[in-house]
């Protein structure tokens, strides 16, 4: 999805400005629309772990933070796709991804055994990866 969003817009043509919503049907709008859905769908996927863990009593993975967003997240999405696939609104949807890059890597490697720990210092920081990019836009928006 993150290579998706970069080539259906972010890296090809939108300028990290107010980019307006393309609602014709040129291949580089449709693309943009067809990843926007597919990220629709993988909010509930991710909704889905939140249930697991809860279900599993992993109560130490489940926080405010995490049952607020992958609650909120799939509901958000759906105005999203309905109305504006495509534009400025699609930017969190791309960072997010890039956030689940970095997330599902540490996982891999961290799968891997104990050999592959050593590569795993960097740990520390996703929680503040993650913060970064669910505040820092709601902080953004409060200065408007």
């Amino acid at each position: 999805m993150t290579y998706e969003f970069l080539m259906s817009g972010w890296a090809t043509g939108y300028s990290y400005g107010c980019d307006l919503v393309d609602y014709s049907s040129s291949p580089m709008a449709l693309r943009m629309l067809r990843v926007c859905w597919l990220y629709y769908f993988s909010k509930f996927i991710e909704l889905l772990d939140t249930v697991f863990f809860v279900l599993r009593k992993k109560n130490g993975q489940v926080t405010f933070l995490h049952v607020f967003h992958h609650s909120i997240m799939p509901w958000t999405w759906w105005f999203g796709v309905k109305f504006a696939a495509g534009g400025l609104g699609t930017f969190h949807g791309m960072i997010n991804a890039i956030v689940h890059v970095i997330m599902y890597t540490y996982y891999a490697l961290s799968s891997l055994g104990p050999s592959f720990h050593k590569y795993l210092w960097w740990k520390k920081h996703m929680t503040s990866i993650q913060l970064y990019v669910v505040v820092v836009p709601i902080l953004l928006v409060g200065e408007e």
